[in-house]
């Protein structure tokens, strides 16, 4: 609604200190006459439009979670942040609101403004305290102050820009209650191990933000002022390290995967391995491997090159990779090798139907433009026993393999006329 009634319209404009109705949507439902006397623009100029239109593009953020806030309650905690003047420049604003949206006749919040601008000049002139404040707030970075327990005293306005949350929702909560469930160990034994020195202590942890689905990781600085008379708590500095777990996670797949196929390759396969037998007790369940070998695969490369040979590969993979389960690990060891190894239950036996179905993804034809190329491979099996090690069951597996490589050329052998 607009303010209609003459008398009231008077009064409304006489306000000393400029009133906004901002509509559920943000919009600008109406303004009082000193709006313009601050800002410059004329009501009509903006009504209509949205109040995020005449917000600092730095200070939007802030504002979105802050206008969320003041709708959870009857009046608001004062706002502050830059507002677009008509002529160009921003002016520094302090705002209350008051919930209206559910009354009827008003239907919006009810936004008192007061010019901050001359106010924050003479701080920042003469105080050299709420320079630092400022300087703070707008920082790219999120400092935080927890006090002995965890909970958040304080933070910078590079929380709010950064992940979402309403400081409202912040203060007071512990600051691990937005770290993901994973990370929380970590970081309450990184406080405690804070609480006894002064040095920085530098840790990892994923953050949620407010819509509870994005997680973002950051690098946290802590620094024990538990005795500052002025601070007493510790003082948190997180900076975004995407870019930087994105490069992490790409190197360590690079080092355990075979950059053709996409699948694991020997260090990662020899890492399961260990686990496997490592936590194996011989009772509750088996481990297997199947050794892969591809038969004449040396002539698909002699006749239509290497770039056929490996497109032979990667088709091989996706038919191996799709012949066993989630809990399976299908490796390329290089060459046209491969290893599946294979966790089941004890006593269940599904290596001798694995391996008909490894033979059958070799045997189909592989279809290279205008030309199929049809392959046999060799399979060997063998059954993790007491003592192995990944090494030995390796060693095992490809003996076993070779045995049957060998058995398939006898058979041809005494098959030739």
């Amino acid at each position: 609604m607009t303010i209609e009634s003459g008398v009231l319209r008077h009064l409304f404009d006489l306000l000393p200190d400029p009133v906004v109705l901002v509509g559920a949507n943000n919009e600008l439902i109406d303004a009082s006459a000193s709006v313009e006397e601050l800002l410059g623009w004329h009501r009509d100029e903006f009504v209509g439009r949205s109040v995020l239109a005449l917000v600092h593009p730095d200070d939007v953020a802030l504002a979105l979670v802050s206008v969320e806030g003041m709708r959870r309650n009857d009046v608001g905690p004062p706002m502050e942040l830059r507002l677009a003047l008509a002529g160009g420049g921003w002016k520094y604003v302090e705002m209350v609101a008051r919930n209206l949206i559910d009354d009827p006749q008003v239907g919006g919040l009810l936004l008192s403004v007061r010019d901050t601008t001359q106010r924050r000049a003479y701080e920042l002139e003469h105080d050299s305290t709420e320079r630092f404040r400022l300087l703070v707030q707008y920082s790219a970075g999120i400092l935080l102050v927890l006090d002995p327990d965890g909970c958040v005293r304080t933070t910078s306005g590079g929380w709010v820009r950064a992940l979402g949350h309403d400081t409202a929702d912040v203060i007071g909560a512990l600051f691990t209650s937005f770290v993901v469930p994973a990370d929380r160990p970590r970081v309450v034994a990184d406080l405690a191990r804070a609480t006894t020195g002064r040095q920085v202590l530098h840790s990892e942890a994923r953050l949620t933000s407010a819509d509870g689905v994005t997680v973002t990781p950051y690098a946290l600085a802590v620094v024990n002022l538990l005795d500052d008379p002025l601070v007493g708590g510790f003082v948190v500095t997180a900076h975004d390290i995407t870019d930087l777990d994105e490069a992490r996670r790409s190197l360590e797949h690079l080092a355990t995967h075979d950059p053709l196929t996409g699948l694991a390759n020997r260090v990662l396969l020899s890492g399961r391995l260990r686990e496997l037998l490592g936590a194996r007790d011989g009772s509750d369940r088996s481990v297997a491997l199947l050794f892969v070998d591809l038969d004449g695969f040396k002539q698909v490369n002699d006749a239509l090159g290497h770039h056929a040979g490996d497109e032979v590969l990667v088709r091989l993979a996706e038919r191996l990779t799709s012949a066993v389960t989630a809990d399976d690990l299908v490796a390329r060891l290089g060459g046209d090798e491969f290893v599946i190894l294979v966790v089941r239950p004890a006593g269940v036996d599904v290596v001798t139907e694995l391996e008909r179905a490894c033979t059958g993804a070799i045997g189909r034809p592989f279809k290279l433009g205008a030309t199929a190329v049809s392959l046999r491979g060799s399979v060997g099996v063998v059954v993790a026993g007491y003592g192995d090690t990944p090494d030995s069951l390796l060693a095992r597996a490809d003996r076993s393999m070779y045995a049957v490589k060998r058995q398939r050329r006898a058979t041809r052998e005494r098959a030739a006329p």
